[in-house]
């Protein structure tokens, strides 16, 4: 059924003003596919979202869909990054927090979201874009079969959440021989933390304005950079949010790796969410991550929770 030529829904470009109620859906929807047996806590603030579309032309690269109620029901956005670090191999992704409000599902409100998607992608088969991605909890077996009709598949690229819950105050760090710590300094860092978590990550750095230039609550007290003389080796951005402390960059250059350079700046972040009050850390992490993160985040006590699977579209280049 096209939800769209059903009496009472419509289809529009997002507006700022649309934040609040989007991240109350993605909250319910995320709350139903989260493991049972762990403590749900929603992942993307009105906050997160804002910040995400500041840095989006709201009117050409979303949509959101309103039932007859007026209620907010469904929502996706598009956007494009690189493959590659010198930024010649371009891809579309469909936003992580796209979705559709539980009550709905079944009402052709995701085929046509996904239709403006391709819609979408089609037209930017001239800027040399190789594929179409997007990432699905794989406890939603309806959003899978979506996807697998719509021409997407699995690429074998999961991510998982890891949290740690702490009872009482982290033991303080002790840093390798050498090694000095200072929280990051806007206007003068900028260059340096950039380049460094591309040289740890081997890729692009993409979404620096979401975590940085355009996030209401950037705090650059939690943002820890290692540093070997005048060498910048290391470095962990994290966030503050209401119910626990956020990690979302941890890399170590290759020349500086297996010093215990990542798991101390991983102790000490974990540390001064404590002291900020906040008993609950989390992050994500790839599942073939290659460089042992998985052990070195266990090693901090973290455990793995929910898991996102990534699906493309086949690849098209010119």
């Amino acid at each position: 059924m096209d939800i769209l030529s059903t009496s009472g829904f419509s289809m529009r470009p997002a507006l700022m003003e649309n934040a609040a109620e989007l991240s109350a859906l993605i909250a319910l929807r995320d709350k139903t596919e989260y493991p049972p047996e762990l403590d749900y806590e929603p992942d993307y603030t009105v906050d997160d979202i804002e910040a995400e579309w500041r840095g989006m032309n709201l009117a050409a690269d979303s949509r959101v869909v309103f039932a007859p109620d007026g209620r907010l029901v469904g929502y996706l956005g598009v956007t494009m990054n690189f493959v590659d670090a010198e930024r010649k191999q371009q891809y579309a992704g469909i936003q992580s927090f796209s979705g559709v409000h539980p009550a709905f599902v079944g009402r052709g409100i995701g085929s046509a979201l996904l239709d403006f998607a391709h819609h979408w992608f089609q037209q930017c088969y001239a800027m040399d874009v190789l594929s179409m991605t997007t990432w699905i909890n794989p406890r939603n077996e309806r959003a899978r079969r979506l996807l697998t009709k719509q021409d997407f598949s699995p690429d074998q690229h999961s991510v998982v959440e890891m949290k740690v819950k702490l009872g009482q105050m982290p033991q303080l760090v002790l840093w390798p021989a050498g090694i000095s710590v200072r929280t990051f300094q806007p206007g003068q860092d900028d260059g340096l933390v950039k380049a460094t978590i591309e040289e740890a990550f081997e890729r692009p750095f993409n979404h620096w304005d979401q975590v940085y230039t355009n996030h209401a609550n950037f705090d650059p007290t939690c943002w820890h950079l290692a540093w070997e003389a005048d060498q910048l080796v290391g470095v962990l951005i994290g966030a503050q949010q209401p119910a626990l402390g956020w990690i979302d960059q941890l890399g170590v250059r290759p020349a500086w790796r297996k010093r215990g350079i990542g798991q101390t700046l991983l102790q000490h972040a974990i540390r001064d969410f404590y002291q900020r009050g906040l008993r609950t850390v989390a992050l994500s992490v790839s599942l073939n991550n290659q460089h042992g993160a998985l052990r070195l985040y266990e090693r901090a006590g973290m455990q793995i929770g929910s898991q996102i699977d990534r699906y493309s579209t086949r690849s098209t280049s010119k």
